[in-house]
């Protein structure tokens, strides 16, 4: 997708607009987590927290690799990450915030997008395979295997992008919209 909206685009705006109610349908421990995080970065325990949340049955595994990080090296990483900045390079800066917080052990790009995304929810959504599955589903993104559930900064940058357009399309934050691509996946529609 360039500049311009494309004919998928405006299907899945239209399927936002006769759902609404799927943008306050949260995942799981999200609305309890967003009720306990203040926006901006989040300390060791929240980060324990969300990855707990994010990764559910194979959160275990993530943080016996994130603990052995000492916590105030794993803070000022999330505390940097966030607040890059650069206004001609508002892409890069993405593309770079993304992979210094998957330089953090146990960390990938979709708890990556969660720290972010439940850090600052007026800026970002979680990359999930459900919500990719609804963007798939428009014909938005390439489908992916089921093999294949590693997702990359490019990933990142492009449903990043696309959460931010129907944002504004629907007014409504990227995190709303990324609930709203899960849910819509999780319920199943025909």
């Amino acid at each position: 997708m360039t500049g311009e909206p494309s004919d998928a685009f405006d299907l899945l705006v239209a399927a936002m607009h006769e759902r609404p109610e799927l943008f306050d349908q949260l995942a799981p421990g999200v609305a309890d987590l967003l009720q306990d995080l203040k926006e901006g970065p989040p300390d060791v325990t929240a980060i324990l927290k969300i990855m707990e949340v994010k990764l559910q049955k194979r959160a275990p595994r993530a943080l016996k690799l994130i603990n052995a990080v000492p916590a105030e090296i794993t803070e000022q990483v999330v505390r940097h990450a966030l607040a890059l900045k650069h206004e001609e390079a508002a892409t890069q800066v993405e593309a770079v915030r993304i992979s210094l917080l998957c330089a953090l052990p146990g960390i990938e790009v979709p708890v990556a997008s969660a720290l972010l995304a439940w850090s600052k929810p007026s800026s970002y959504g979680v990359l999930d395979r459900r919500a990719w599955k609804t963007l798939h589903r428009f014909k938005l993104v390439k489908s992916r295997s089921k093999k294949n559930t590693t997702y990359t900064a490019n990933d990142w940058a492009r449903y990043l992008f696309l959460l931010r357009a129907l944002a504004e399309e629907t007014k409504r934050t990227p995190q709303r919209v990324d609930t709203w691509l899960y849910a819509y996946d999780k319920a199943k529609p025909t």
